[in-house]
């Protein structure tokens, strides 16, 4: 090889080692995005599934005490409030037979999904719990 061609391989290759830098580095903060919007996504299912569980406990264990459904969704609504105040209760029924069923929502506390309409809904949890008074 003459200096000259070799001058002109070596030419050549300027900037390839910085390019392919740069689109790992891009490779590796789509992934880090993609595995944090997962793990938002999974952790809000946990905390209004945890929530909607307390509420459905104490709701239960105040109507059994009280017999009144009233009372009952006050507790399950503090029992929510309390275990994720994000978490929002939407439905609540007592039973006669002692039964409490409770519906929440939560959101998903994520970079992309809530900011983008259309990806929205892929971030809201719904979670549905029914707690009976164990003695």
């Amino acid at each position: 090889m003459s200096p000259s061609s070799f001058e002109r391989l070596h030419r050549e290759e300027r900037g390839l080692v910085t390019g392919s830098f740069v689109r790992i580095a891009l490779v590796f903060v789509i992934l880090a995005i993609a595995a944090n919007e997962t793990g938002q996504v999974v952790m809000a299912k946990i905390r209004v599934q945890g929530a909607t569980d307390a509420a459905a406990s104490a709701g239960a264990d105040a109507y059994y005490m009280t017999r009144n459904p009233v009372r009952a969704q006050t507790a399950a609504l503090e029992a929510a409030a309390e275990s994720d105040p994000g978490t929002r209760v939407t439905s609540f029924q007592a039973a006669y037979d002692g039964t409490v069923t409770v519906r929440a929502t939560g959101t998903a506390h994520t970079w992309i999904l809530q900011r983008l309409s259309f990806l929205r809904h892929l971030g809201i949890e719904h979670a549905v719990e029914e707690g009976k008074h164990v003695p």
